[in-house]
């Protein structure tokens, strides 16, 4: 039939155009995006104008903010450490890479300059590096701590050395033996001390005390191997950040913050009063925090919604805010509203705070650049970090002169593969809504058949019952016509009496009295 013939035209057209809709809608999603779709990676930057002279050859930094190195060979992992010789940079093998302007420092054993990355000598997987100001540390993914460097303080955590050229002898990684054969999840290096959380939930401390007992052991006398570091009873530590000189924090697994630390440059940073000398509870349980970091004169938490804290010195913008009260007291980082943070960073007098997206902000001192954006002066309130094009920064360790950063293209790849996913969904989309609509067409068009039947049958039938109605009619009238006919019609009959003969005609004739009929 012809509409039979118009239909399949029509769905043959529909076809057609909604495979050319997801041809289209496919094409629309770039190349880039799609193959990048698995594709972090990792970089290592650099920011500041006057590196070390032995690192030139391998980064150069500028006043211009940061710019890439030009490391070759080395798959960046996720954390950098810088100490005043030194550099250390962990791969994404697992392997530790050093350079500096003394080797002893760098930990090859040697008091030459490493002008180029040189692994350092760990035979095991490394998690996790941290560097103070001339020793670094290296965990493990077995749990055990390596170290290497200057031990004057007994930062290396293996005994009191004899004299100053003594403690340069564990110029190489040499293992630190925590009492009770215990294993390390976390270890923090800053200054002359060093810090580790151990699985079993303890901390240990070593390396120089002073005179406000930086390490938290309530005295001041330094100490020279692993010593206990008493926390509140119940509190499980899971990161563990230091300056090195002045302020220490924990972080929780329930979201409380305890802290130790001196009392100067006009404000506690750990937001109390007085000295701290021994680990004191900061936040409660339950307070939601996240992250913690330190640098020289403040300290910044990071609550679950993203908003950032400061506590300290605020004389050349550590607190990131011109009007945060300083001194004793927690006050909220002049971030903007929409942003949340995910992670923050502190170095030096400087701070920076990255966000899911991978913006970061950065607020401090900014001497030398090192903030990162170009500007050598001191930033108060927060200014996005744009010299790093919005990538993530993974980790940053930085001194007065340089700073170097990790930064990981996961937000944009995450981005991409998010708008590859609903540019997916929606092609996805468009060809169920056209598959419905056609479906839905296709059965409008049957049910319009069916109906079209349906009132052709209805038709046929309705003519065949008055046909046969007409029918039955014309007989029953034909009857009842005969019937009438036969019931009217006039008939004769002969009556005789005697040798009398007589007729009668009528519809129902009689013999007249006397007579018979014959």
């Amino acid at each position: 039939m012809l509409w039979e013939s118009l239909f399949d035209r029509y769905h043959k057209k529909m076809r057609k155009f909604l495979l050319c809709l997801i041809l289209i809608l496919a094409n629309s999603i770039p190349q880039s995006q799609i193959a990048t779709a698995t594709e972090i990676q990792n970089w290592l930057y650099v920011s500041g104008n006057s590196p070390k002279e032995t690192r030139t050859s391998v980064t150069q930094g500028s006043a211009s903010g940061f710019g890439v190195t030009n490391l070759q060979g080395i798959g960046i992992g996720n954390q950098v450490a810088l100490s005043d010789e030194s550099v250390h940079l962990l791969d994404t093998l697992g392997k530790v890479w050093g350079w500096g302007s003394d080797g002893r420092e760098v930990g090859v054993g040697s008091a030459s300059a490493v002008s180029q990355p040189r692994v350092i000598p760990i035979a095991e997987r490394v998690t996790q590096i941290s560097s103070g100001n001339n020793h670094t540390l290296a965990l493990t993914d077995t749990g055990k701590v390596y170290a290497w460097g200057w031990s004057y303080h007994g930062q290396i955590g293996l005994g009191e050395p004899a004299d100053y050229n003594a403690s340069w002898q564990y110029s190489s990684p040499v293992q630190v033996n925590i009492p009770g054969g215990r294993t390390i999840s976390w270890i923090s290096a800053g200054g002359y001390q060093s810090f580790a959380i151990a699985n079993d939930n303890s901390i240990w401390a070593w390396g120089i005390n002073q005179s406000y007992s930086i390490l938290g052991t309530g005295g001041y006398s330094s100490v020279f191997t692993p010593t206990l570091i008493r926390v509140p009873s119940g509190f499980i530590p899971i990161k563990l950040v230091t300056d090195g000189g002045r302020y220490t924090l924990v972080l929780s697994q329930g979201g409380g913050v305890i802290g130790w630390g001196s009392n100067g440059n006009n404000g506690n940073g750990l937001g109390t009063t007085g000295q701290v000398n021994s680990p004191t509870l900061i936040f409660p349980e339950g307070a939601s925090i996240v992250d913690v970091a330190v640098n020289g004169a403040a300290t910044y938490v990071l609550k679950a919604d993203g908003t950032v804290f400061s506590s300290g010195y605020n004389g050349f913008g550590q607190l990131g805010s011109l009007y945060h009260p300083g001194g004793n007291a927690f006050a909220k980082v002049a971030l903007p509203a929409t942003f949340r943070a995910e992670k923050i960073f502190a170095a030096n007098s400087n701070a920076w705070a990255v966000g899911s997206n991978g913006q970061t902000y950065t607020w401090g001192a900014g001497s030398n650049d090192t903030l990162g954006t170009g500007y050598t002066g001191v930033v108060f309130t927060p200014v996005l970090l744009s010299t790093i094009n919005d990538y993530g920064i993974v980790s940053i360790a930085g001194n007065y002169t340089q700073t170097f950063a990790i930064v990981s293209n996961r937000a944009k790849v995450k981005a991409a593969a998010d708008k590859a996913a609903a540019d997916k969904a929606a092609a996805d989309k468009a060809a169920a809504d056209k598959a419905a609509a056609d479906k839905a067409a296709a059965d409008k068009a049957a049910a319009d058949k069916a109906a079209l039947q349906e009132a052709e049958s209805k038709a046929a039938a309705e003519k065949l019952i008055a046909e046969a109605k007409a029918q039955a009619e014309k007989i029953i009238s034909d009857a009842k016509v005969a019937a009438s006919s036969a019931a009217n019609k006039k008939t004769t009959i002969v009556c005789v009496k005697g040798k009398l003969t007589r007729k009668v005609t009528a519809v129902k004739p009689k013999c007249p009295t006397g007579y018979k009929k014959k």
